[in-house]
């Protein structure tokens, strides 16, 4: 809910946040800090020039484990109710979601989302370009 405080952990230390804006039907939202340092990702690959069959890396924290790398390829291209989304083999667990799903390069390509449950190395990741486009 936007204007309220949240409480998370960067790289094990508490910081405040606000919620800015947030879109609970595909688990997004953006948050304002003013008390934790962020690092930037290289860049951000525009949807359009992704290819099928390119390296693909996951960096997330699944259980737990901060700063977890696993790799795989983008198998798909998809839209899920109007939303592009990167299909990866790449690994995701739970606890993965909100994490980035990167290209040899180190680009962000998107954000980890959801995996179906029951079937290995089928995974999604919002499509970086449209991530922070809140609908």
């Amino acid at each position: 809910m936007p204007g309220r405080p949240s409480g998370a952990n960067i790289s094990g230390s508490p910081a405040r946040r606000t919620v800015v804006a947030s879109a609970p039907g595909t688990d997004r939202c953006v948050l304002h800090t003013a008390d934790a340092t962020l690092t930037p990702v290289r860049g951000i690959r525009r949807y359009g020039e992704i290819d099928v069959g390119e390296r693909a890396f996951t960096l997330a924290a699944p259980s737990g484990l901060e700063l977890t790398l696993g790799d795989g390829l983008v198998s798909s291209l998809r839209s899920v109710r109007g939303i592009q989304v990167v299909q990866t083999s790449a690994p995701m667990s739970p606890g993965s979601s909100g994490g980035a799903l990167l290209d040899a390069k180190g680009n962000l390509i998107g954000i980890l989302a959801f995996d179906v449950r029951g079937v290995q190395s089928l995974g999604f990741a919002l499509a970086a370009e449209g991530f922070w486009t809140l609908r």
